[in-house]
């Protein structure tokens, strides 16, 4: 019996371990991820349960719609990918990405991220607690 006991504590442990991680690393661990996937060329799936942690259900939820008028119009409304914000990816960006600063308004928390050993692309991550969890709203080009 104690030995449920234990387990059942460092179950819930964990959950409540990850549902508190810092806004900041949360950005990290999402960009690290998705720039894994994209210089892959694996094309994210929003509906994917590691989309769903990381970002917010209506940021989702409108990638999706502008997704399906890309598809059926045939045309292309943005020019630059959402979440990185350029249309190029470094060679070592997925290797180099750190947190520059962290800054909270009434509106999210805003985590600058840079990209590449030189730091040369930063964009801002807008992150805000759903369910526990930070999560990005949306994505600024900052440099």
């Amino acid at each position: 019996m104690t030995r449920i006991a234990c387990l059942l504590l460092l179950a819930t442990s964990a959950v409540a371990a990850s549902e508190n991680t810092a806004p900041q690393d949360a950005a990290v661990e999402f960009n690290r991820w998705y720039l894994s996937q994209v210089t892959q060329n694996i094309t994210p799936d929003y509906a994917s349960n590691i989309m769903q942690k990381y970002v917010t259900t209506a940021t989702l939820g409108k990638l999706r719609r502008v997704n399906e008028q890309e598809r059926q119009s045939g045309e292309q409304l943005y020019d630059a990918d959402f979440f990185i914000k350029s249309q190029y990816i470094g060679d070592d960006w997925s290797k180099n990405i750190a947190v520059l600063s962290a800054d909270a308004d009434p509106v999210c928390l805003s985590v600058q991220i840079a990209f590449g050993a030189k730091q040369d692309h930063v964009v801002a991550d807008c992150m805000i607690k759903e369910n526990g969890q930070w999560k990005i709203q949306s994505v600024t080009n900052i440099k």
